[in-house]
């Protein structure tokens, strides 16, 4: 399977550091793949999904919080890509269609606004032409005391 980049050149992977004891959340050969992408003169984020049979719920199709914990994790990761230190503080999804298993999703995400330590983020998750589901989270950037308690942990972007 091929987690390839985006069409068009200028597309480079992108990947966070991460150290014992953490491992990636999405971790699972049978359930999800994930990889990020970033284009720097676009100062465009997005990624490639495969959700494989450990994440089927109904049958034949991708259970709902397997979708739910891609788009919330390429939130995330978009805004750490922009340099914004966050974890989710609220995350809301309207599924548009039933997901089948076994295809190579692409999930665009934005930023939408930014309020102080607050950061609103959107994201659309798609397969070919067709969305399957939307998302909008609010992120919180914590206190640099706070923030240092995962630098430990080697949580920084790359």
């Amino acid at each position: 399977m091929d987690l390839g980049p985006p069409s068009g050149d200028g597309w480079t992977s992108y990947g966070f550091r991460r150290s014992a004891p953490t491992s990636p959340f999405l971790a699972g050969s049978d359930r999800v793949r994930l990889r990020f992408w970033w284009h720097e003169s676009r100062e465009q984020f997005e990624a490639r999904a495969w959700f494989g049979p450990g994440a089927e719920g109904p049958p034949g199709h991708i259970h709902g919080g397997a979708i739910f914990a891609v788009m919330d994790e390429v939130m995330g990761a978009a805004a750490w890509a922009g340099g914004m230190k966050v974890f989710a503080a609220h995350v809301a999804i309207r599924y548009t269609e039933m997901l089948p298993l076994d295809n190579i999703v692409k999930v665009q995400v934005w930023q939408d606004r930014t309020e102080g330590r607050k950061i609103w983020m959107k994201s659309g998750l798609k397969l070919n032409d067709t969305v399957y589901a939307k998302a909008e989270g609010l992120f919180i950037q914590p206190s640099p005391e706070k923030l240092s308690l995962f630098r430990d942990l080697g949580m920084q972007p790359r």
